[in-house]
């Protein structure tokens, strides 16, 4: 009866022990998982204020290009002359560098 007794405690402590364990170790993977969660969720944030900037400059630099066509075409109707296409690139070139600096 000893023996039973004994063994039944062994058991009960073994199996308290490996519960105890599967605890830990199920918490260390969940505090794993949320720690790739959190870095996951950095790297994406990261990568969307990256493609925001890209586009952001983008779309300046269309527009920048379009006030620039738009004012070669107005003064084009007021100068006799036609302005050349290297001309022209050069005078939008420069108004965006103006326009750009500020």
């Amino acid at each position: 009866m000893l023996k039973k007794n004994d063994a039944l405690k062994s058991a009960q402590l073994e199996a308290q022990s490996i519960r105890k364990k599967a605890e830990q170790s199920a918490e260390k993977e969940l505090e794993q998982i949320i720690e790739n969660g959190k870095q996951s969720a950095e790297q994406i944030i990261e990568q969307a204020k990256k493609d925001i900037e890209i586009q952001t400059n983008t779309a300046r630099k269309e527009l920048l290009e379009n006030v620039g066509d738009i004012t070669v075409k107005v003064v084009e109707k007021f100068v006799v002359t036609k302005i050349s296409d290297e001309d022209k690139k050069q005078t939008i070139d420069k108004l965006i560098q103006q326009v750009s600096n500020k």
